[in-house]
């Protein structure tokens, strides 16, 4: 505290409550994370994992996840899965498996603990875990866990299995191993037209006895278009520079000599059959008929089962040789280098550019980018909530951007690429049909119910992973983080998993619009535009039913102004709701609209019609910024409220109180002065109240509160000392031991704390008898009746005397009076006023005689220095260091009959004591060098419940800010 406190403030009593200055900066965390706090090591071990398990999982993503012997291609069999397709579907299908296997590393590694809780949480037989917390925390977890998904997974079947699984999954998202056998069949059927021209001299050439032996179980045609095919392919990979990539054939050089030895044999095998004479054995010999007859048909028999042979093996080989094309053509598109033109043509036919042009959810990606930049604007300027409640600082600005961000990209773009991506493989298997709303059937709207499902199944995955990872960050423990996942008004998960509904119902309409918005113009059912106004009117329905819902669960308050719903309801989220609904349904549904879409808008203006878009989007979302702003600035500026008139407001104060209520003069309102008196004045400054303050003593003030029975208002025309009171401005006493007297108010919080005790003026003669002072109907009584049943002052002698004190003002305290046998005398006064003038009088009337001056010690005290000052009092005779004896809470007694009222007093003395500096001002005014005592010291701290940095502002909205 600064130096004027000094000699105030008690030795051992702490100076303040709050004590920021015992956080260190790195113990101050802006977003919880469930109280994770990993050092450097931690993390560098993790990026050590991540980078184990990327090695590890290369070399093992090569290894087949299909049975080789289920397949009649060797290339299927001899080549690895990475083998088998080009370098950018690889690298693609790796990055889904490797990524897939570091988000669960990660997951883990920072999570796991909280993961394997949540799971022991689940009453299901074999899931109860035990976590060691050190163990989740220490540096050895990442590495342990790397090693477990790098080298241990193949040794755990559990593992090996989910494994296995997801390396099959990502094989077969770039069409391994099925891609290569649906793309063999193609290049055969389109090498059949290639051959086709040559094959009927081809069938001239055959023998017709091969002829009709073929026709028996096959087609002569087919065969000789398979002997064809085979003799070209057999051509093709004779020659080296055939194919334009060299590299390409490096690995399977081995694979194709062999096929290409086997195929020259069945070549040449097939040509010789033909060409021998089916009816003669050989040389003439001397043999009986019989025996010519016998050998004739072995030999028949002989070349029709090498015929038969030679087919088979030419059709596997043109298989073979197919599906190392095939290969070739997965592994390098470039067939513009191709030197036969015919193949070439072919190899296009069969392996078209499958490239989709950007449909809705590439412009959706890309127009997330200004949705981010937006949230961060609004939260920084205070107009969007952030993700917690955390403080507003740049990382939790953008944290809050980032996941609503996210949130958005959940809803709208996730379940848009689901259903556009399995739209395009469809296509690409030429198995969809176009949903025409002009020609609605039950397989048009069975396709909308299907495409509604997946985007509704990729929303919920994604909106429940975003659920998990939004509370993991904003929850300060594991416990926490369960509970607003799964319990309370509002569970975190149920509320973010009812957004898929507008996700499904987005992805519909935008479905819907990219499939007919390529039509004609007269044949349109609806333009683009009215497809974006539904769309966005879709959303919005479900979103404002989304939060009716569950801001009607939560119960919160409500707002009144209009910047306060606009934050409180974060209406920027509606804002991007509405601009990406219209727009992905009305402008970027044309993007997929064919090569010419609709009113002449070429497919070569993609990339200008994404740019368009985003600045489209970018100027409307920065005016909603703009008049989030001007509306902001305008409440905040808003013209002067219109003056009311002050609520008259009755406080009662004691005359004769010092050092706490006393008069000071007259016919001004602040006539009366006091440490309580001025505390209640200052309750009252600047208010909608006007004080009115009236006197009183210690007799009435209870009978003169202000009762539900009585008028509710001043009235100005009335006694003083009829005047009903609102407030005691007097040190009363907060106890509840008298029902009947205080039943009509409710006491402040405390405003200060002393004690009873006592002023002892002794005699010079012994065996005196003692007079024991106090103000009637105090707690001064007690302590008086106290000391006459002990016998403090040793009057008695071990004589009886009854000890009743009593409560109302008696007049027969004259100490000249003698007293045949000393007893105390019970001095019950009417205000202090009356007991110093009486404690005071000289020696010569109290010579005879003890004087104890009962009351609270501050009270005694200040009436003794301000008797001594402005008249005589024997200083010497008194003793001053009496301890307390009772505890004296001080509090101000507030009429029940107004609740705002009492409401109001209470959030003012609570405002007063925090402002530190103004409390002990009026402390050292009233109690000059004097130190408090620990007990007031104390009440002075606990009833400071904000920092006094708040009260050094002008703005009143600063003062008693509501604690989070």
């Amino acid at each position: 505290m600064g130096g004027s406190f000094e000699g105030v403030w008690p030795e051992g009593v702490a100076t303040t409550l709050w004590n920021y200055e015992l956080l260190k900066p790195e113990e101050r965390w802006q977003l919880p994370c469930m109280g994770i706090r990993p050092d450097w090591g931690f993390v560098l071990w993790f990026v050590f994992g991540a980078v184990v398990i990327a090695i590890f999982s290369r070399q093992r993503f090569r290894q087949r996840t299909f049975d080789p012997s289920s397949f009649d291609y060797r290339v299927l069999r001899e080549l690895a899965p990475t083998q088998l397709t080009g370098r950018g579907p690889v690298r693609r299908a790796y990055t889904y498996y490797a990524g897939t296997l570091i988000a669960i590393y990660f997951a883990m590694t920072f999570f796991g603990g909280l993961i394997l809780r949540t799971v022991g949480t689940i009453p299901m037989a074999g899931l109860q875990v035990k976590v060691d917390n050190a163990t989740m925390h220490g540096t050895q977890w990442p590495l342990t866990l790397a090693l477990a998904f790098a080298g241990f997974a193949p040794m755990i079947r559990p593992l090996e299995i989910v494994e296995t699984w997801l390396r099959q999954r990502a094989h077969q998202w770039v069409g391994i191993p099925v891609k290569i056998k649906d793309h063999t069949r193609q290049l055969l059927t389109h090498l059949e037209t290639m051959v086709s021209p040559s094959v009927s001299s081809e069938i001239a050439r055959l023998p017709s006895w091969a002829a009709a032996h073929v026709e028996e179980t096959d087609s002569v045609s087919r065969v000789m278009i398979a002997h064809e095919e085979l003799e070209l392919l057999v051509k093709l990979t004779r020659e080296e520079d055939a194919w334009p990539t060299g590299s390409v054939r490096d690995e399977l050089r081995r694979l194709e000599a062999e096929q290409l030895a086997e195929a020259e044999m069945a070549l040449q095998g097939f040509e010789e059959i033909i060409a021998t004479d089916y009816f003669a054995t050989g040389p003439a010999r001397e043999r009986t008929g019989a025996v010519q007859g016998d050998a004739l048909k072995k030999h028949q028999r002989r070349l029709e089962a090498k015929l038969a042979v030679t087919i088979q093996q030419m059709d596997r080989l043109r298989d073979e040789f197919g599906s190392v094309f095939t290969v070739f053509a997965e592994r390098d598109r470039n067939f513009e280098k191709i030197r036969d033109s015919e193949f070439r043509a072919v190899m296009q036919r069969t392996f078209p550019d499958d490239k989709v042009p950007p449909g809705p959810d590439v412009a959706i990606l890309l127009l997330l980018f200004p949705v981010f930049l937006t949230y961060a604007a609004m939260t920084a300027a205070g107009m969007h909530s952030l993700l917690g409640s955390v403080e507003k600082s740049a990382l939790t600005v953008f944290a809050t951007a980032g996941l609503e961000t996210m949130r958005i990209g959940v809803i709208f773009w996730l379940p848009s690429m689901a259903v556009f991506f399995w739209r395009n493989n469809l296509k690409v298997l030429k198995s969809w049909q176009p949903i025409r709303l002009r020609q609605l059937s039950v397989g048009t709207v069975r396709r909308a119910l299907v495409a509604m499902g997946l985007a509704a199944i990729a929303a919920v995955v994604g909106l429940g992973l975003l659920a998990l990872l939004w509370m993991a960050i904003i929850a300060e423990d594991p416990a926490r983080f369960r509970e607003v996942i799964f319990s309370g008004k509002q569970p975190a998960l149920a509320y973010f998993l009812g957004m898929a509904g507008a996700a499904s119902l987005f992805v519909l309409v935008v479905l819907c619009a990219v499939e007919n918005v390529g039509e004609d113009v007269k044949h349109r059912v609806m333009s683009p535009l009215l497809f974006g106004v539904i769309s966005a009117a879709l959303v919005s329905a479900w979103m404002i039913g989304h939060l009716v819902y569950w801001s009607t669960r939560s119960g919160g308050s409500k707002c009144t102004l209009l910047f306060d719903c606009y934050r409180r309801y974060n209406v920027t989220d509606f804002v991007v709701y509405v601009l990406i609904a219209l727009l992905a349904a009305s402008l970027f549904a044309r993007l997929q609209a064919g090569s010419k879409a609709a009113d002449g808008l070429p497919a070569t203006t993609h990339l200008k019609v994404l740019t368009s878009s985003a600045a489209v989007a970018l100027v409307a979302l920065g005016c909603v910024f703009a008049t989030a702003v001007f509306a902001q600035a305008s409440e905040s500026s808003s013209p002067f409220q219109a003056v009311k008139r002050k609520e008259p407001v009755v406080l009662g104060f004691r005359n004769d109180a010092e050092p706490f209520s006393y008069r000071l003069g007259s016919g001004d309102d602040r006539q009366f002065k006091g440490y309580i008196a001025d505390l209640c004045y200052e309750i009252f400054e600047g208010s909608g109240y006007s004080v009115v303050s009236v006197a009183m003593d210690a007799n009435d003030r209870f009978k003169r509160l202000r009762k539900s029975k009585d008028e509710p208002n001043y009235d100005p025309h009335g006694l003083e000392s009829e005047q009903k009171i609102d407030i005691l401005c007097d040190p009363v006493t907060l106890r509840f031991s008298e029902p009947d007297v205080r039943a009509d108010g409710i006491f402040s919080p405390i405003v200060f704390a002393s004690g009873v005790s006592y002023l002892l003026r002794r005699t010079r003669t012994p065996k005196s008898g003692a007079y024991l002072a106090y103000v009637a109907n105090t707690t001064a009584a007690v302590v008086a009746q106290t000391a006459c049943k002990i016998d403090l002052l040793g009057v008695r002698n071990g004589q009886d005397q009854d000890c009743i004190a009593p409560t109302k003002p008696v007049s027969d305290c004259l100490v000249d009076k003698v007293q045949p046998i000393p007893t105390y005398q019970f001095c019950a006064m009417e205000n202090h006023t009356q007991i110093i003038e009486w404690f005071c009088k000289s020696n010569k009337d109290v010579a005879n005689y003890q004087l104890a001056y009962f009351g609270d010690r501050e009270i005694i005290l200040a009436k003794l220095a301000a008797w001594t000052e402005q008249k005589e009092c024997p200083i010497a005779e008194i003793e001053q260091e009496q301890p307390y004896f009772t505890y004296e809470p001080y509090a101000l007694l507030v009429s029940k009959t107004d609740s705002d009222l009492v409401q109001f007093v209470q959030r003012r003395i609570f405002d007063f004591f925090s402002h530190r500096s103004e409390a002990i001002s009026l402390f050292t005014t009233y109690f000059p060098g004097v130190r408090m005592s620990p007990t007031v010291a104390n009440l002075f701290l606990l009833n400071g419940v904000a920092e006094e940095k708040l009260f050094t502002f002008s703005s009143p909205s600063l003062v008693m800010r509501p604690t989070p």
